[in-house]
């Protein structure tokens, strides 16, 4: 189940955000993203609603059911963000746990249905080339390689065409 997180429930998901980023795949791949404390971690989360409200972002929590416990997070930036990526994007992180269990395939697949069915016509993808899991996430979702970035760090660019 994807839900979007809400100001209410801030302070029980500050806890889980924290859990579920807190290890070093995210801080080496999604350093924006990492969080060393629940305080951190809420002010993260209130950041990613406020720029929710702004338009600026979708940002979805992966829960499964009948657990109400996240597992893992879906953040797409939207065109109003300057992610220098010009268009809509995507970074996703799922907790150690729930890692290679095809959650974040499953997941990441509903959030571009909702995408696809709201006009949006691709979403673009970042990812490290050691960075072999979230490689075949993309792959599997239906995502494109285009090209290696160039310059310091070696990411890969990927797209996925909705429309």
């Amino acid at each position: 189940m994807l839900k979007p997180i809400v100001p209410d429930t801030i302070d029980s998901e500050a806890f889980f955000y924290k859990l579920n980023t807190h290890n070093e795949g995210v801080k080496k791949y999604l350093p924006s993203v990492y969080v060393e404390s629940e305080e951190e971690a809420k002010k993260k989360l209130l950041d990613f609603i406020t720029r929710q409200l702004l338009r600026g972002t979708l940002f979805y929590c992966i829960h499964l059911t009948p657990k109400p416990l996240p597992v893992g997070y879906i953040h797409f930036s939207t065109p109003f963000t300057a992610t220098g990526l010009d268009g809509w994007s995507v970074e996703y992180w799922v907790g150690e746990a729930a890692q290679g269990q095809g959650i974040m395939s499953i997941s990441l697949s509903h959030a571009l249905a909702y995408l696809q069915q709201n006009l949006v016509p691709e979403v673009k993808a970042l990812v490290h080339e050691d960075n072999k899991g979230s490689i075949r996430v993309l792959e599997k979702v239906g995502f494109s390689f285009i090209h290696q970035e160039r310059g310091g760090e070696k990411r890969f660019l990927y797209v996925i065409r909705l429309n």
